[in-house]
């Protein structure tokens, strides 16, 4: 059960994006399923059949995402919410959610970049980004080593990746 768990973590599904959640599901159900069919809003359906009572299992396969919204020119990916609007800048309650210090993945055209989601640190930060009691979406980026805006989108990183 660990590694099934896992394998399904491991996936990309962004909010929208769910495709690789869906195909590992439609695999694993279709020897099993009666029949398994995609709704226009991108639900996956699977009608296993049997007799007895009826039971739904329901779950989401999107996750929590954030989008690049700029790509500084010393490599840092500065990110806004998963919600496609790179110029959105809602309240920075999502950010409960960040986890500062762990690892990121950008979903690119061409595969994925890795790296870490960062903020400055006390000793490296101005007296007045010491002073601020909130982060803001100036305050956080992705770090993935690149270094440089070149290098970065050599690594295949375009503004508006999840």
């Amino acid at each position: 059960m660990f590694d099934l768990l896992k394998t399904l973590c491991e996936l990309p599904g962004p909010g929208g994006d769910e495709g690789p959640v869906h195909d590992f599901l439609e695999a694993r159900w279709a020897p099993r399923a009666q029949s398994i069919r995609r709704t226009r809003v991108n639900n996956l359906i699977a009608e296993m059949g049997g007799a007895g009572p009826r039971l739904l299992i329901a779950g989401h396969a999107d996750e929590i995402c954030f989008v690049v919204r700029h790509i500084s020119e010393d490599g840092f990916l500065w990110i806004t919410t998963g919600q496609r609007d790179i110029e959105q800048r809602p309240s920075m309650r999502a950010m409960v959610f960040l986890p500062l210090g762990h690892p990121a993945r950008v979903l690119t055209a061409t595969g994925s970049a890795y790296g870490v989601f960062a903020t400055l640190t006390g000793h490296a930060a101005r007296p007045e980004q010491r002073a601020k009691t909130q982060l803001d979406w100036n305050d956080v980026w992705i770090d993935i080593g690149a270094g440089s805006r070149a290098e970065a989108l050599a690594r295949g990183v375009r503004v508006g990746d999840r």
